[in-house]
C-alpha cells in the first residue's frame, strides 16, 4: 500500500500535464498513488491522462463537473476516501525535482504539517524565492486573520490524520482569497497541529499571475516547463537559482510582518522572524514551530536583506537608526535605494515623508521620489494625489523615463473605476 497521496487538481492545462507528472515519476520516493482531479476538464487533458495512466497504474484520475473556484471541495472527497498516511499536492504545470518527496516526508518527521519555501522560476530569468518560517505565532496569527505572507501548493505536506482533525477540510476559498492559503489558515490555527518549516525549495513553480499577463497557452507552459525538467535535477541547479534569486519586497513583507524595526541588531530581527542568515553555501535545516530556521543568502541576498531592515528601523514608526546611516550604506544606488522604499511602502510600513525625503538628500533627486509617490498612490488607489503628481512631473521633467508607465497605469487603474462604477 502507497504511504504517499499525491492530489493533482487541473483544468485545461492538458499537454502541460506531460511534464509535471513525468517529474513525480522521476521520484526516488516510489511508494505513492496520485488522483488528478479533473475541474471540468476539456477531452485533450482526459485524452493526456488516459495516455500517462496507461503508463504508470500508480496515477489515476476522476473528472467533475467545473466546481466552485477551482473545485477545491472535490479534494476533500478524495482525501477522506484515501488511506495513505501522508499528503502531498502537484500543481498542475510546475515541476519537482525527483527528491521533492523525499525533502517532504522528511519535514513530516518534524511536524503534522511542513513547509518548504517557495521557488519561482520568473520568464525574465531572475528565480523568486520565499523564505519563511510558518511556525512563529506572527505567522500563524497572520494566517488566522486571512494575512498571508507566503504560500503555495507543490511546498506543503501534511498528515491525513492532521487534516481529518481539521473541521472543515478543502472547500471553495472566497473570490479574493487565494485558494491555497484559505486552506493552510485550517491548519496553521488548529492549536494541536505542529507545523515544520525549512527554507529548501525541491519544486520550481511556474508564476500564475505571469502567465495570465502574456496570456500563456499550453504550449507556451511546455515550452517552458520542458528546460527545466531536463535541468531540475542537475547537481547544484536548485542551489543555484536560490542564490541567485531576488526576494526584496518579500524581505520587507517578512520583517514588517513580524516588526522588527526597532530592533538594532539585523541577526536579532531576523531570530524574531523565525530565520537564521547563514552563508550561501550551508545546508538548510528543518525546525519546528518557532525556532530559526537557515536561510542561505549570498553576499548580495545578505547585503538587501540588511538594507530592508535598516529602512524599517530608520523610517518605521520606532525608528532606531538614522536617515544619514542609511545614506551612507546606500551611497549611490539609487534603483536599490528607489526599490527598498517602493517594497516599505506598499505595506505602509514606514513614514514616506521621512523615507523621501532622505532619498532626495541622498542616493536619490525629486525625480525618482515624484515617480516613487505617483506609483504608490495609483497602487493605493489615491488617483487624484496621483493625477496631481504626475501632471507636475510633466511639467517640470517632460523627458523622466517613469513618467509613460506610470502614466499608463494611472490610466488603466482610471478605467477600471469608471468601468467598476458602471457595474
Amino acid at each position: 500500500m502507497a504511504r504517499v497521496l499525491i492530489l493533482c487538481p487541473t483544468h485545461d492545462h492538458a499537454d502541460a500535464l506531460f511534464m509535471s507528472l513525468a517529474s513525480v515519476r522521476l521520484q526516488t520516493v516510489t511508494d505513492w498513488r496520485m488522483v488528478v482531479i479533473c475541474d471540468g476538464s476539456p477531452p485533450r487533458t482526459l485524452e493526456v491522462l488516459e495516455a500517462i495512466c496507461a503508463q504508470d497504474d500508480r496515477i489515476s484520475f476522476q473528472t467533475f463537473e467545473k466546481g466552485e473556484r477551482f473545485g477545491e471541495a472535490y479534494r476533500d472527497g478524495v482525501l477522506r476516501a484515501a488511506t495513505e498516511e501522508f499528503v502531498c499536492h502537484l500543481s498542475d504545470d510546475d515541476i519537482w525535482a525527483s527528491n521533492h518527496l523525499d525533502s517532504m516526508l522528511r519535514l513530516l518527521d518534524h511536524g503534522d504539517w511542513g513547509a518548504q519555501s517557495q521557488l519561482v522560476c520568473g520568464f525574465r530569468g531572475i528565480p523568486f524565492w520565499t523564505p519563511v518560517n510558518f511556525g512563529t505565532s506572527v505567522v500563524r496569527k497572520g494566517f488566522d486573520n486571512h494575512e498571508f505572507i507566503a504560500g503555495g501548493l507543490n511546498n506543503v505536506a501534511y498528515r491525513r490524520e492532521a487534516y481529518l482533525k481539521l473541521p472543515v477540510g478543502w472547500s471553495p476559498a472566497p473570490a479574493h482569497l487565494p485558494s491555497d492559503c484559505f486552506m493552510w489558515a485550517k491548519f496553521l490555527r488548529h492549536p494541536d497541529i505542529s507545523v515544520a518549516s525549512t527554507t529548501n525549495a525541491t519544486a520550481l513553480k511556474l508564476p500564475s499571475d505571469q502567465k495570465k499577463a502574456r496570456k500563456f497557452t499550453v504550449d507556451d507552459s511546455m515550452a517552458h516547463l520542458g528546460p527545466w525538467l531536463g535541468r531540475v535535477n542537475a547537481p547544484g541547479t536548485l542551489t543555484s537559482l536560490r542564490t541567485e534569486a531576488e526576494f526584496l519586497p518579500f524581505m520587507v513583507g517578512v520583517l514588517t510582518h513580524h516588526r522588527v524595526g526597532h530592533i538594532p541588531s539585523f541577526v536579532e530581527a531576523m531570530a524574531a522572524s523565525g530565520l537564521r542568515p547563514v552563508d550561501q553555501y550551508a545546508p538548510t535545516d528543518i525546525r519546528t514551530g518557532p525556532e530559526p530556521i537557515a536561510v542561505p543568502l549570498s553576499d548580495v541576498q545578505r547585503d538587501h536583506w540588511e538594507l530592508a531592515h535598516l529602512t524599517l528601523r530608520c523610517f518605521g514608526n520606532e525608528p532606531s537608526a538614522s536617515a544619514q546611516e542609511w545614506s551612507v550604506r546606500l551611497g549611490d544606488r539609487l534603483q536599490l535605494a528607489r526599490r527598498l522604499i517602493l517594497s516599505a511602502g506598499r505595506v505602509r510600513a514606514i513614514d514616506m515623508t521621512r523615507a523621501l525625503t532622505a532619498f532626495e538628500e541622498g542616493p536619490g533627486n525629486p525625480r525618482a521620489a515624484a515617480g516613487i509617490s505617483a506609483t504608490l498612490a495609483i497602487e493605493q488607489n489615491d488617483l487624484l494625489k496621483a493625477e496631481k503628481l504626475i501632471t507636475e512631473a510633466e511639467e517640470r521633467w517632460p523627458d523622466v523615463h517613469w513618467l509613460r508607465p506610470v502614466r499608463t497605469a494611472y490610466n488603466d487603474a482610471l478605467a477600471k473605476r469608471h468601468k467598476d462604477l458602471d457595474a
